[in-house]
């Protein structure tokens, strides 16, 4: 199968699981109206997250654990 065809259809199956876990994982973050939630792939990024951001964002960590190999 030629990649332009697997492309097709393996981005909207991408497309979909992301959604999919987007929305498992948003009940455990809430945040306050005109407050923006970011996620940050490991603790470091969402530090500067929540520097950069302030008091208008409310960041979460996926991977949190800085011993454990990204």
């Amino acid at each position: 199968m030629p990649f332009a065809a697997r492309l097709h259809i393996a981005l909207p199956v991408a497309i979909a699981g992301s959604t999919l876990l987007a929305a498992c994982g948003a009940s455990a973050l809430h945040a306050p109206s005109g407050v923006i939630l970011a996620v940050g792939a490991e603790n470091q990024y969402a530090n500067v997250i929540e520097q950069i951001g302030g008091p208008f964002v409310k960041v979460a960590a996926i991977e949190s654990n800085p011993n454990t190999d990204p």
